[in-house]
Order: C-alpha cells, then structure tokens, then sequence
C-alpha cells in the first residue's frame, strides 16, 4: 500500500503489444487494479471497475494487436469507469 502523498505510477506501454489477453491481464491487472483503489479509496470499488476495464478489452481480445496501446487502452476505459463511479457516488450524497 502507497503512503498518502506518494505519487501513483500507471502501467507503462509494454515494448511489444501482447498478442494474448490472459497474458496482457496477468501483466497488467494488478497494477490498474491498485490505481483504481488508490482513487477510489475502496478495495471493492477498486476491484470492480478493474474487472470492468479489463471486461471492455476483452471484448476486443480479437483485436488487441491492432490495438496501439492496450494499457492506455485499458487505463482509459477505467478512468472512464471512475468517472460514472464518482457521478453515482456524488448524486447518492448529495441526496
């Protein structure tokens, strides 16, 4: 776990663009799924919105080659997921 102020660091590009989901998400999960937790501050959550990212991709695991970046790719589509989490979580307190 990450003291409070000590900065995040994103999964980087991989040289080459994995041809295989199961391997791109046994690289990968793990660091975007402790992303995730560190901005939503809930191991659940966290967890959640991984497995969802991770799910868009997957969706296109046929295509994950003619994909650039997976991981931008799939950091994006979280980041996307956070962003419907904390519009949902803003209208639950603000109720």
């Amino acid at each position: 776990m990450q003291a409070k102020g000590d900065l995040i660091r994103f999964p980087e590009a991989a040289d080459a663009v994995p041809s295989d989901f199961a391997a791109f998400f046994a690289e990968e999960h793990r660091g975007l799924y402790k992303a995730l937790y560190c901005v939503t501050g809930n191991r659940e959550d966290g967890k959640d919105l991984s497995q969802d990212a991770s799910l868009k991709l997957w969706e296109r695991c046929g295509e994950i080659d003619q994909i650039e970046d997976p991981t931008g790719y799939v950091s994006r589509m979280a980041l996307n997921g956070f962003r419907v989490w904390l519009d949902d979580h803003t209208l639950l307190v603000d109720r």
